[in-house]
């Protein structure tokens, strides 16, 4: 019976880390990549 929750706790922690991960990576990325001016504005 623990194993299904163990599993499904797994999965959602994972999911959610990685996709963390890859918002915060986008986030740098689009920064990084944006022009000086565009991040000024913000």
């Amino acid at each position: 019976m623990m194993h299904r929750h163990e599993k499904i706790w797994l999965t959602l922690s994972s999911v959610m880390i990685h996709g963390f991960m890859l918002l915060t990576g986008y986030q740098m990325f689009a920064l990084g990549m944006g022009s000086p001016s565009q991040y000024r504005d913000h």
